[in-house]
């Protein structure tokens, strides 16, 4: 692995070939980057299958701890592969992938066998890494390709991870560290501490190795070594924005409202970038000891003739441009709301009037807005103390923003968008859901905005104050008119008040803002009313038959994306049982096929071990599905209030063709419990001492298996983003079929059910 990030990726993908032709990417109308082609074996390889194949290179293998060892890393590894295909996240013959392939090609081009071996593929992250699996696979994040500098850099990281892939460093420091764990050979006698050391320094040896031979195959090439350096100015600042650009105080004003001076830095936070950390403990050498070991071995080399771009520098360019692009939307989907913006604020100076990095910018406020009226901001804000370099003014700036001037803020940047793209009905949503929070969560109306420049008001209002005061005599009306001017005079000073002079100009906004007004006071005369006695009668009787029976949908087809099913075995240290697991998923799949038809639900199941080669277009729906549904469900886990989900470019494409926009998420996750001695076990016991009877018993209850089991279902209309049906069940007890037929058809008659009503 290139670099250990503080977030685990799990392991990836391939790409294929054939490569197609380079074509420059248009963005000044940037659309998302999707899979295209023929789906790779290795996408609908079933799982068992890989690891039969992997298994049978083993053969050779004398020492059976060592073999067994090594069939458990394949067996792991394959999972979190297939794990992370069935996430979606993964890209097959993409540009930036297609990219990646021709510099492994020409990297490669001395030793066709290794190149043979290997396969390449993007990963929708944004965490800045690289990382190799026993398979051959090597996957490369976004996150890496949006900092490099150049096509030599990538290179020399594909010559290191190739490394890792020849040299089999994966699998033989897995066998390694079962070694040290477990006390085998020479560690036999280490303490705890001497393991985590050795453990450490294994791990520093194979990274220092990679580095080395890498470098190695590097020189084989005509590729710059000069440039080498910048790979490790990469890894040292892999937590920065892809550039480093003062923030615009200015970004976020409208011509009549600015922001207090003290809602700015009077200087950012200098970047640091430590590249000398304390790694006796670490899997990585740190970067300082990386790069100067590199150094040595190059300082003397010449650099004639040598490139920076091989391949193509065009093509360079525009795969980075993607990923960078990328970046905005990934930041957002992991809701890191505020990093999402800059990188949209970044790109909008090259690329201005950009409907796709407007958006981002949006609906970063718009989220923050959900967040802060809730009184979550934090949950999704990383305090600006933390943040270095020019980005920490932005990272500023949101913190000190209360949440009626963030609203209103993003109300006034959402109602611009809306008039540059007033098509756009995700842009109008949000913009009407961002009106509505406003007046309705914190009781707002028109006059609490100003219609006229802060200059001109002040000095109206003061001449108006002035006349009242000069009176000689005051009426009890001159009094409340007096006061009143004097809390105008002082609301001046509000620099929020004047957000919406502009948009007050626009009939449109202020007719908006009326019937919104009139819409929530409408809204609340209704709560407030009493239901008849017949109305709240029929309530309960509506409720006690649900509660009974459950809901009644009515609906007629049903989209399953990828079926979840987890074993997993508390006893044992690898507690997920990986080939149970596999098969169970593929079972569940049956299992629900069988029950709809039983229910006389249609079902489709969107899984890419059922896709075939030529399914390019269910593998990229697929994609979008777990992309938005991680989204969403992240979201309404934290939030009371609606949000508004769906962009219906992106899901009425979807709802077309599989011709419904009811789609369900549903899976198991069961456990085999350890059955070690605990309280409760301990109260039998001693029971039983007592009443020697129970004994055959508590030993019975203690000695046998214990299970839990969980199973959820979630349907969601994808169109507007309600949940339809969200319904779980927990039990102690193993997932035996008959309780998952019962559970699973119990959801598919709600699904399908219409409720019978009486003629009057």
């Amino acid at each position: 692995m290139i670099l250990i990030y503080k977030k685990i990726l799990l392991p990836i993908f391939i790409l294929g070939f054939p490569l197609l032709n380079f074509a420059q990417t248009n963005f000044d109308n940037y659309t998302p980057v999707v899979s295209s082609g023929t789906i790779p074996q290795e996408f609908r390889m079933l799982y068992q299958d890989k690891f039969d194949e992997d298994k049978s290179e083993l053969h050779d293998i004398d020492k059976k701890s060592e073999r067994k060892a090594k069939e458990q890393y394949i067996l792991k590894s394959n999972y979190y592969v297939e794990q992370l295909i069935l996430s979606g996240r993964v890209l097959y013959n993409d540009p930036v992938g297609n990219y990646v392939n021709k510099v492994a090609d020409e990297l490669l081009k001395s030793d066709p066998e290794l190149r043979a071996d290997l396969k390449f593929y993007v990963v929708k992250s944004p965490i800045v890494n690289a990382y190799t699996t026993n398979r051959g696979v090597i996957f490369v994040t976004m996150g890496l390709i949006a900092q490099l500098e150049n096509e030599a850099q990538l290179a020399y990281i594909l010559a290191h991870e190739s490394i890792h892939h020849k040299n089999k460093h994966g699998i033989e420091a897995y066998v390694e560290k079962d070694k040290i764990e477990n006390g085998k050979d020479q560690y036999r006698w280490h303490t705890k501490e001497d393991k985590i050391l050795s453990m450490s320094g294994y791990s520093k040896e194979l990274e220092f190795e990679a580095d080395e031979q890498g470098l190695d195959e590097y020189l084989k090439t005509n590729y710059d070594i000069t440039t080498l350096n910048g790979v490790f100015d990469v890894l040292q600042y892999a937590d920065l924005p892809f550039d480093d650009v003062a923030f615009d105080k200015t970004f976020f004003e409208t011509p009549y409202m600015k922001f207090p001076d003290s809602y700015f830095l009077d200087q950012e936070k200098e970047i640091k970038g430590e590249d000398d950390a304390d790694d006796s403990e670490s899997s990585h050498p740190n970067v300082k000891r990386r790069r100067n070991n590199i150094q040595n071995k190059i300082e003397e080399l010449k650099n004639d003739g040598k490139q920076k771009f091989i391949v193509s520098e065009t093509e360079f360019n525009n795969a980075r441009e993607i990923a960078r692009f990328e970046l905005s939307r990934m930041y957002t989907q992991d809701q890191q709301y505020a990093k999402s913006i800059y990188n949209s604020y970044l790109l909008l100076k090259k690329y201005p009037n950009n409907i796709y990095l407007e958006k981002n910018v949006m609906k970063g406020l718009y989220l923050l807005t959900k967040y802060k009226n809730e009184g979550l901001f934090s949950d999704v804000h990383e305090g600006y103390e933390k943040i270095e370099g020019s980005s920490q003014q932005l990272y500023h700036l949101l913190s000190k923003l209360s949440s009626v001037e963030l609203n209103s803020v993003a109300l006034h940047y959402a109602w611009k968008t809306q008039q540059k793209y007033p098509n756009d009905k995700y842009i109008s949503d949000i913009t009407s859901d961002l009106l509505r929070d406003l007046i309705v969560k914190h009781d707002v109306s028109q006059d609490d905005y100003n219609r006229k420049a802060k200059d001109e008001l002040k000095q109206e209002l003061s001449a108006n104050l002035d006349s009242l005061q000069n009176k000689k005599s005051e009426s009890k009306y001159d009094k409340i008119k007096k006061k009143k001017t004097t809390e105008k005079v002082e609301k001046e000073d509000k620099f929020i008040s004047y957000v919406f002079v502009d948009l007050f100009a626009d009939h449109a906004f202020k007719s908006a803002f009326d019937d919104m007004i009139e819409k929530s006071d409408a809204e609340k005369r209704e709560k407030e009313k009493e239901l008849t006695d017949d109305q709240e009668s029929e309530k309960r009787k509506q409720e006690n038959i649900e509660k009974k029976k459950g809901k009644a949908l009515g609906i007629d087809k049903v989209v399953v994306v990828d079926p979840y099913y987890v074993k997993i075995d508390q006893r044992k240290d690898d507690q997920i049982q990986y080939i149970s697991t596999a098969n169970s998923q593929l079972s569940f799949s049956e299992l629900l096929a069988d029950n709809a038809k039983i229910a006389n639900l249609d079902i489709d199941v969107l899984n890419p071990k059922t896709f075939a080669d030529n399914d390019e277009e269910k593998y990229n729906d697929f994609s979008s599905l777990n992309e938005w549904i991680d989204e969403q469900a992240k979201i309404n886990e934290d939030l009371e209030s609606d949000v508004v989900y769906s962009d219906s470019a992106q899901m009425t494409p979807i709802i077309d063709r599989y011709g419904t926009n009811h789609f369900l998420w549903t899976g198991v996750l069961t456990a085999r419990k350890s059955n070690n001695f605990n309280y409760e076990n301990m109260y039998y016991v001693c029971l039983s001492a007592i009443y020697f009877p129970l004994l055959p018993f508590t030993l019975y209850y203690i000695l046998k298996p214990h299970y839990q089991t969980a199973y959820y279902t979630y349907l969601v209309d994808i169109s507007d983003g309600k949940v339809e049906l969200s319904d779980g069940k927990y039990f102690y007890a193993k997932d035996r079929t008959d309780l998952m037929n019962s559970f699973v058809y119990d959801n598919m008659f709600q699904m399908k059910a219409k409720r019978k009503t009486k003629n009057k």
